[in-house]
């Protein structure tokens, strides 16, 4: 048994040169349609999660969420550092391609920078604590 062919349908800018040839009103119309879609670019699917109310970041709230989660990674870095943790995923991701879930505090040898900076000031107050 053969499967007919069918024929293929025109791409829709076939469809808008067809129509600019056919029509010399429209052509105008068609070529403003044609350069808005070329500087707009690919098509992308709406965010579902996205907040319907908040309005586009402008480039200088862009810029400061920019810095503040680089400060922010900086500093789980520097922890993790200092307790010896998968910077990561802090040992919880099986899939973390760095230490594969085992990076939980202790995993390998703390920094002693940050050892000290930010772990040892804990001891006294838990030692302090106990009494």
């Amino acid at each position: 048994m053969t499967v007919p062919e069918v024929p293929s349908l025109p791409s829709v800018d076939e469809l808008l040169a067809t129509a600019r040839q056919n029509d010399p009103e429209l052509a105008a119309i068609v070529e403003l349609l044609m350069r808005r879609q070329d500087e707009a670019g690919p098509a992308r699917e709406p965010d579902p999660y996205a907040d319907p109310y908040a309005s586009a970041p402008t480039t200088r709230e862009t810029a400061a969420r920019d810095e503040e989660l680089a400060l922010l990674r900086r500093r789980n870095d520097t922890l993790a550092a200092g307790t010896g943790a998968c910077h990561l995923c802090w040992g919880d991701d099986l899939l973390c391609p760095l230490c594969a879930g085992r990076g939980s505090p202790g995993w390998q040898t703390p920094d002693p920078w940050a050892h000290q900076r930010y772990i040892a000031p804990i001891r006294p107050a838990e030692e302090g604590s106990e009494s």
